[in-house]
């Protein structure tokens, strides 16, 4: 007896209605393909967002450090003013005081000076 379709073997591996399982496992693996590729595409797109984020924010620091040294400068320049205030208050009252009161005066503010430029060294520390 002749077979008269050689290429089925009756296991029905050819018939497209043989085994629907596999159409949907090749279409479930398909999803997944797609699925993984948008989430590969956004994993990349986090990592961008992420990398401009930090430089941004490197970009802050600098900024405030530079802001920090400028305010720096500033107290020790108001600190500066602060001691020529004194001593120029010490000179305008110099006529209204004894030898003697100038001299407390004088030591008192060079004590003041002293304590204002330990305290801006321990500062900058």
């Amino acid at each position: 007896m002749i077979d008269p379709d050689p290429a089925d073997k009756g296991d029905g591996a050819d018939s497209d209605d043989a085994n629907p399982g596999e159409e949907s496992l090749e279409t479930t693996v398909q999803e997944l393909s797609a699925r993984m590729d948008a989430l590969s595409k956004q994993v990349s797109g986090l990592r961008e967002e992420l990398h401009d984020e930090r430089e941004q924010r490197a970009e802050l620091e600098d900024e405030l450090e530079a802001r920090d040294e400028r305010i720096d400068e500033l107290e020790a320049e108001v600190g500066r003013l602060d001691a020529r205030t004194d001593i120029l208050e010490v000179v305008e009252n110099a006529d209204k005081m004894s030898g003697k009161q100038r001299a407390v005066t004088l030591v008192q503010h060079l004590h003041r000076a002293a304590k204002a430029r330990s305290a801006s060294s321990e500062k900058s520390l």
